[in-house]
């Protein structure tokens, strides 16, 4: 009998992986093994077989309950005594992350609506998203330490969890207007300046909303980094990469040109 620790947003056998995640759970519980969940939501077939810690999803959003998940998963995650399984960019691990791409190869066939074609500019835009997060993935995995920590800017948490990186700052990213007032940021700044930072990766749409909401972490970033490049996907810029500049870099990654520190 071993101790599993799976996060998750859903654990529920309402389709899609929130179903994969259910039947996950339910089969190692089946099993005899221990089971923790770390998620928004668990079945209630679930109940008495594992250990669950709920976190808030405020007002139904993926989108704001999606940095409080991240924070909750991998604080569980550093003191798991087992192994650990993360759904995706939900939390950070050293451990399995489980990375599903089944709907990249879903193409209905469809009477094109107007319905229809908002739907497929939509599923594009994941798409795009995801191959950007994979390739920065990589990137990161390969040019930095493991003991190395990544500064996350906007929604780039799931970066870091597919590389398996720790967040720098003690924060899964800085976004959704999430400790900006001056103490708290000076406090993230504390705790970056003990770490082992060599790259910051921002999401090109949203950095000028990070300098405007984070004014004391914009500035240190402009003094101990400077802008490397971005990672592209289809001639687009997705991602920025800022590396440190009293840390030299031993290579270049032969893909996307940019330093690499390990």
């Amino acid at each position: 009998m071993d101790d599993w620790l799976l996060v998750a947003g859903d654990f529920t056998p309402l389709g899609g992986m929130d179903r994969a995640n259910h039947a996950l759970a339910h089969g190692l519980a089946a099993r005899g093994h221990r089971v923790s969940l770390v998620t928004h939501r668990a079945w209630p077939d679930l109940e008495g077989r594992v250990q669950t810690s709920r976190v808030p999803r405020p007002r139904g959003s993926h989108l704001l309950g999606s940095p409080i998940l991240a924070s909750a998963g991998s604080r569980a995650a550093r003191s798991a005594p087992g192994r650990v399984v993360v759904n995706g960019g939900n939390a950070s691990s050293r451990d399995i992350v489980w990375v599903h791409y089944l709907h990249a190869a879903y193409r209905p066939d469809v009477e094109r609506t107007a319905a229809s074609i908002r739907r497929s500019a939509a599923h594009q835009y994941y798409l795009r998203r995801e191959r950007a997060s994979l390739r920065a993935a990589r990137y990161v995995a390969e040019c930095t330490r493991p003991t190395d920590r990544i500064l996350a800017l906007g929604p780039v948490h799931e970066v870091l969890v597919y590389a398996r990186r720790g967040f720098a700052a003690g924060q899964a990213m800085f976004k959704l207007s999430l400790y900006t007032s001056d103490a708290q940021q000076r406090q993230a700044l504390a705790r970056l300046a003990a770490q082992d930072v060599p790259v910051v990766l921002a999401d090109t749409d949203e950095f000028s909303e990070f300098e405007e909401l984070y004014p004391l972490v914009a500035s240190y970033l402009a003094e101990h980094y400077r802008d490397a490049g971005a990672i592209r996907v289809d001639e687009e810029p997705r991602f920025r990469v800022f590396v440190a500049v009293d840390r030299a870099p031993i290579r270049t990654d032969p893909a996307l040109g940019l330093p690499c520190f390990a």
